[in-house]
């Protein structure tokens, strides 16, 4: 999720433009909408959020902040933790206790869990 919430570039509030797709560092893509009636959105399939006018263009030593008014959850958050781990190898420990376990229809289901 924190990943979905940055891009591999400075983008200045001013390098904005309506229907910029742009692809985050986890690798989906958002796409920012301006609508000078209201403020820039940045939306997915599943969410939109708005961007806080007043607290854009935050200069860091290291790349720019642009506070949104919530978490932007990646398409890929709506899989369930079992579709996560399968997916990534560095979790194939973790995917063969849950097997073992016959924990996959468990945590396959609605939730919510974390895992450790």
């Amino acid at each position: 999720v924190l990943l979905y919430h940055g891009l591999g570039s400075v983008v200045m509030s001013t390098d904005l433009t309506d229907g910029l797709s742009a692809e985050t560092l986890n690798g989906e893509s958002i796409t920012i909408n301006l609508d000078p009636a209201v403020i820039t959105t940045v939306s997915n399939t599943t969410s939109n959020i708005l961007v806080d006018a007043g607290l854009v263009d935050i200069m860091a030593d290291n790349g720019v902040i642009h506070a949104v008014d919530a978490v932007l959850l990646p398409t890929s958050a709506t899989s369930s933790i079992v579709d996560l781990a399968v997916a990534d190898p560095v979790f194939s420990t973790l995917v063969a206790a849950v097997t073992a376990a016959d924990l996959v229809g468990a945590l396959s289901g609605d939730g919510p869990f974390t895992l450790f």
